[in-house]
C-alpha cells in the first residue's frame, strides 16, 4: 500500500496506527489522506450550500458553510504545500471579504462579493497548476451555482436538487430544522 522507496526508514523503529479495525505505519496513513481533487469536491460542496444559505439570508447557515469550506482549504495547504502562499492569500482576501458579507447581512452585496471568489479561485488555481491554462473542459474549483428558482443540478449527480429555503420550507414541522435555520423557514 505504501511507497517505501523514497524516504528511508529506520530499522529498529516503526509507528503503527491502531484504530480497532486496521493497523496502518505512518507512511500507509499517509498514502490514504485525500489529494487536492478529492478536496476540490468538498470545497465546492461547501461554497455552493453557503452560496444557497446566502441567498435565503441564512447568515448562521452561509457562516457555517464558508467556514467549513476555509478549513478544508487550510486542510490542502498540508497536502499540496506548493499551494500554501495562494491559498493563504486566497483565505485571507476573497474568503475574509464574502465573510465580511455574510456577517454583515449584506445580501445585496453578497452576489457580487461571490462572484469575486469563483472568479479568484479559479483563476488563482489555473495560474498555479497550469500557468493559465485550463487543461481540461470545465475544471473550475467553484463554480457559480443555479441562480433560477430553487431548483439547481446536483454538483457529483446531476439531478435536479432542492436547495436554499425549500428543503427547509418542506421540513417547516420539524422543530429541529426550525431551531437550526430559522431564517430560512
Amino acid at each position: 500500500m505504501s511507497d517505501t522507496s523514497r524516504a528511508p526508514r529506520a530499522a529498529d523503529h516503526t509507528h503503527v496506527a491502531d484504530n480497532g479495525k486496521a493497523q496502518l505505519t505512518l507512511d500507509e496513513l499517509a498514502a490514504i489522506q485525500p489529494g487536492m481533487a478529492r478536496l476540490m469536491v468538498e470545497v465546492a460542496d461547501r461554497m455552493w450550500k453557503c452560496y444557497h444559505a446566502g441567498k435565503a439570508g441564512n447568515r448562521p447557515l452561509a457562516r457555517y458553510q464558508l467556514s467549513e469550506a476555509t478549513k478544508i482549504l487550510k486542510t490542502s495547504i498540508l497536502v499540496r504545500p506548493k499551494y500554501r502562499d495562494a491559498t493563504q492569500s486566497f483565505i485571507a482576501e476573497e474568503m475574509a471579504a464574502l465573510r465580511a458579507v455574510i456577517e454583515a447581512e449584506d445580501w445585496d452585496r453578497f452576489d457580487a462579493v461571490y462572484d469575486d471568489v469563483v472568479t479568484a479561485t479559479n483563476r488563482s488555481s489555473h495560474e498555479e497548476r497550469d500557468g493559465g491554462e485550463e487543461s481540461r473542459a470545465g475544471a473550475e474549483l467553484i463554480s457559480q451555482p443555479a441562480r433560477s428558482g430553487n431548483q439547481h443540478r446536483h454538483p457529483r449527480y446531476g439531478h435536479p436538487h432542492p436547495c436554499g429555503p425549500s428543503v427547509a420550507a418542506r421540513n417547516k414541522g420539524d422543530q429541529r430544522t426550525r431551531d437550526r435555520y430559522p431564517a430560512a423557514i
